[in-house]
């Protein structure tokens, strides 16, 4: 009994759809396969992070420094206080088939397992998400007590956002802690803002509503300039971009300071520094403790003066000096360019009407009413000069004075 030419295609039709069926099922299979598998990976790596940990290998805390970004996802595992400052051991990159929606685009997460008791620093959790199935996701989570666990999540998804500008529109390099405000749509609470290329940091984002959210950041002094996307991630990983959106601009550089040092109680002293890109409304600033900026005035875009004072309890260390415009934030650190000297003691002794006594200068012979004793910092070279030296008959300035 044959087959007519219709009953053929009717049975291969049933085939091919059978087959389809067949592929497509395997196929999600095969993701679905992808997401365990790696939740189980990043689970693996976090228990021997904790076990590493706990039995004080190269006496350090052990974790792993997750990093999502639109390139190449990835989590390294790492030893040391922090993972800034620590020693990277392995680093794995996702699938391609597989994102992260936390730690969101653009920004990293660390899970730190503390030296010797093994428990975290603080409860947290990692959730990894297939690309062609966002609602498909796994959460790889620590607690308090440090036990480590996955568990499936279903992300209900919305529409993606939308962003279409940023204010302002620039900053300088090395400007800190900066507002810029983003406008758009569709974005959710929870909502994480982020800036394309290397030198800029979010601090923080403060949903406003569906259409604004605030960005608090940082752009480091040696950040690259030029345009920069603007990214908003909602918490079910969707997210907008504005291309070029925000400008990186060339910041200032400040290169040395005239003085180089004053010592401390120095009180309205001007110093003049010189840089680079400087302008109308610079101010200057000192690192560390005790200087004052009274005022600061703009020469020209290569100098500005500060008056500066200093207490008699600050420390006599180098300092860093740095002049922010006022334009847009950009700012340049001279590092250890300025010095704080330790300032001269002065003390008098001897029975003189000038005398105050109670020094510890020991005098071969009785002191006159015009002789002091000056008491200096040690290391003071022998023949040098202090700036401003006075008794009732003796001005340093106008007499010879030398330190013997």
């Amino acid at each position: 009994m044959g087959f007519t030419v219709i009953e053929l295609l009717i049975v291969l039709g049933i085939m091919t759809i059978i087959t389809s069926g067949t592929f497509f099922l395997y196929s999600g299979f095969l993701e679905n396969r992808y997401l365990i598998d790696e939740a189980n990976k990043i689970a693996s790596v976090l228990r021997n992070a904790q076990v590493r940990a706990a039995s004080g290998e190269n006496n350090q805390n052990w974790g792993l420094h997750f990093v999502n970004n639109d390139i190449s996802p990835n989590y390294q595992l790492f030893y040391g206080s922090s993972f800034a400052s620590g020693t990277v051991v392995s680093t794995v990159y996702l699938s391609s088939r597989l994102q992260f929606s936390d730690p969101a685009l653009g920004f990293t997460k660390d899970i730190i397992f503390i030296q010797t008791t093994g428990k975290p620093i603080a409860a947290d959790s990692v959730t990894i998400q297939l690309v062609s199935k966002t609602e498909s996701a796994k959460t790889i989570s620590v607690n308090s007590l440090g036990v480590v666990s996955s568990a499936s999540v279903v992300v209900t998804t919305g529409p993606a956002p939308t962003v279409t500008s940023a204010s302002p529109t620039s900053r300088g390099r090395g400007a800190q802690s900066q507002s810029i405000m983003i406008t758009g749509t569709g974005f959710a609470s929870g909502a994480l803002a982020s800036f394309s290329g290397l030198g800029i940091t979010t601090n923080s984002t403060i949903f406003n509503s569906a259409t604004q959210v605030t960005a608090d950041i940082t752009i480091t002094e040696s950040a690259t300039t030029g345009t920069r996307n603007v990214i908003v991630t909602n918490a079910d990983a969707q997210f907008g971009t504005c291309t070029a959106c925000f400008t990186v601009n060339v910041g200032p550089t400040t290169i040395s300071a005239n003085p180089a040092s004053l010592q401390q109680g120095t009180s309205a002293q001007n110093v003049v520094i010189t840089g680079t890109g400087y302008a109308s409304g610079a101010f200057a600033s000192f690192s560390g403790d005790g200087i004052t900026v009274n005022n600061t005035t703009f020469q020209s875009a290569t100098q500005v003066t500060a008056n500066v004072s200093i207490t008699a309890g600050a420390s006599a260390t180098a300092r860093d000096i740095k002049v922010t415009n006022s334009t847009d934030a950009g700012a340049g650190t001279g590092t250890g360019i300025f010095t704080v000297g330790a300032g001269v003691t002065y003390e008098t002794s001897g029975g003189g009407a000038n005398a105050s006594g109670g020094g510890s200068c020991v005098a071969s012979t009785p002191w006159t009413d015009t002789e002091v004793c000056v008491m200096v910092s040690l290391g003071t070279p022998i023949g040098s000069q202090p700036s401003k030296l006075r008794s009732n008959s003796f001005d340093s300035n106008i007499s010879s004075f030398t330190a013997q």
